[in-house]
């Protein structure tokens, strides 16, 4: 674990989003990568897709301008990027199962109708900056925290 994190409070409407009964776990944390690279995260796990809500209407409802949202994959790890704030800033999500990663809200959905009762671990990243994520200390750190968010499913 080379990733230093440090924990930091939910505000009162974070709080309310993702502290409540169906929230099995949910940090949030700053960080900065081995080069350096600042960066936010959030993680939630819960079996209900309410309370992980769409990040993509989550960040706008927080007033954030999304630019751009594409599938990224670094080796057997995909993800979802947005490009927000024309492209000053930088968000990856996306969602932990068991066995396997969804990159979007309506997959999260179908899911809970199909295997109900199912944790899964909401994940977003945000960085300042656009990132490069074939960069070593950047690619460690995402496959860092999907490895320990697959740990927080029972």
């Amino acid at each position: 674990q080379n990733i230093k994190l440090s924990e930091l409070p939910f505000s009162d409407r974070e709080q309310s989003y993702f502290v409540n009964s169906d929230v099995e776990f949910s940090k949030k944390f700053s960080g900065v990568t081995t080069s350096g690279q600042s960066f936010s995260l959030l993680v939630v796990a819960s079996k209900s897709a309410r309370t992980h809500h769409d990040p993509e209407i989550c960040l706008q409802g927080l007033g954030y301008e999304i630019n751009n949202s594409e599938i990224l994959q670094a080796n057997n790890l995909r993800m979802r990027e947005l490009s927000l704030n024309n492209n000053k800033d930088e968000v990856l999500y996306w969602y932990v199962g068991r066995d396997k990663n969804l990159l979007d809200y309506s997959e999260r959905v179908w899911e809970e109708v199909t295997n109900p009762n199912q944790t899964w671990v909401l994940v977003i990243i945000g960085f300042r900056n656009p990132i490069d994520i074939s960069r070593e200390d950047i690619h460690t750190l995402l496959y860092e925290i999907n490895v320990s968010s697959r740990h927080l499913i029972q």
